[in-house]
This record gives structure tokens, C-alpha cells and sequence, in this order.
């Protein structure tokens, strides 16, 4: 194994989460053999530098309140890092229900301002389509937009 990039993968991990697969897929582009990526991330792993629980709550905190995305959306891009799905289900758990629902009707209210015409029937699926579009799960979405009105 090379020192060399374990020391240099070893600083990126220091400065930012990334998750197995993400350090993985940067190893082989970089030209390592997929033995010798895996032994690299196997080392990360032990020494603490990648732990994919970290990365998968850290992203879905900085999604949900950054990005303002629900659930399905944020557990879709940690399914595309490689991230499985009992962690998924933890850290998309450290979001609080009533932190969804709040930040839901927020956005909710936000897009219905900018909405300037229509029925209220074509308001209430564009607003849906907004809000699922967003990864917030549709049972969800009613229950907010009954709230707004």
C-alpha cells in the first residue's frame, strides 16, 4: 500500500465527511487496483476517518436544512453514495417530525406566495408537485397544505 495517498486521502477525510463508496470510486479513478482501494478504505475505516453513519447524518442535517429536501429525496442521494439502508433510516431519524412538518409548511407557504394564478385546485398540485419534488412524501404534503388553508 502506498503510503503516499493514504496520508493525502487521510487529509480529505480530516476536512470532510465522505463515505465508503465515495473514497472507493476516487481510488480506482485515481488508478489504484479495486484490492488495494479497498484495503486503503479498509485502514480509514479502523482509524476513524470514514464512518458512514457520520457521513449519512451529516448529509441528511445539511440537506434538510440547507437544500430544505424531505426524506425520500435525501435517503435517494445517500442510497446513490452507497450508504445502506439501516443507516439511512438512523440518520434520517436525528431529523425531528415536528422540524419536517415546520419546515414543510414554511416552504409550502413560501412557493404559495409565489404562485399568481390559477384555481385552487391547480394551486393545491402545484404546490404538490413543488413539495414532492422536493422529496417530501405525499401523505405529508396533504396533511401541511390542509394546515395552510
Amino acid at each position: 500500500m502506498d503510503s503516499k495517498i493514504y496520508n493525502k486521502i487521510m487529509r480529505w477525510c480530516a476536512r470532510k465527511e465522505y463515505s465508503r463508496q465515495d473514497i472507493l470510486q476516487k481510488l480506482v479513478h485515481l488508478g489504484y487496483s479495486h484490492e488495494d482501494a479497498s484495503t486503503i478504505v479498509a485502514l480509514l475505516v479502523e482509524n476513524n476517518f470514514i464512518d458512514d453513519y457520520r457521513y449519512a447524518k451529516a448529509c441528511a442535517n445539511d440537506k434538510f436544512h440547507h437544500n430544505k429536501w424531505g426524506y425520500r429525496k435525501i435517503a435517494c442521494m445517500l442510497k446513490m453514495h452507497g450508504i445502506e439502508d439501516p443507516v439511512i433510516l438512523e440518520a434520517l431519524e436525528s431529523i425531528g417530525a415536528d422540524e419536517y412538518m415546520q419546515l414543510l409548511r414554511k416552504e409550502l407557504k413560501k412557493k404559495r406566495k409565489t404562485i399568481k394564478t390559477g384555481t385552487p385546485e391547480e394551486i393545491r398540485a402545484k404546490l404538490h408537485r413543488f413539495a414532492t419534488g422536493r422529496g417530501f412524501d405525499s401523505d405529508i404534503v396533504y396533511l401541511a397544505m390542509i394546515d395552510l388553508e
